[in-house]
């Protein structure tokens, strides 16, 4: 989830970059050729991180938009986009990590130590 930060990381840095992020320009056709690419390569990003576990199941392109509207509430808070940012990657990641981890004990209670 690296790239989501650094685009958010741009964000925060540059109001302009917040505004090509967030909104749609029908008449500029270059640059939403060039956006059109950018989501598709995400959405293509989103599936490998998918099929490697990293992401959770239900993780699509709209939470990628979510993510950027959520940023583009707090760029102007110093260093506050860091935080959201982090918990927002982190929450897109906890599912994958916790799978890893295997599932709880089904009515094996763990014992106690004699001591």
């Amino acid at each position: 989830m690296e790239q989501p930060a650094a685009a958010c990381a741009m964000q925060a840095a540059d109001s302009g970059s917040a505004d090509v992020l967030n909104t749609t320009s029908p008449t500029a056709k270059a640059l939403e050729r060039r956006r059109n690419e950018a989501y598709g390569g995400m959405v293509e990003l989103i599936g490998r991180a998918k099929a490697t576990g990293r992401l959770r199941e239900d993780f699509d392109s709209s939470d990628l938009v979510l993510l950027h509207m959520a940023n583009a509430g707090v760029v102007n808070a110093p260093d506050a986009w860091r935080r959201a940012v982090a918990l927002l990657v982190q929450s897109a990641e906890a599912l994958a990590r916790l799978a890893r981890a295997g599932r709880p004990l089904q009515g094996h209670a763990p014992r106690r130590s004699g001591r």
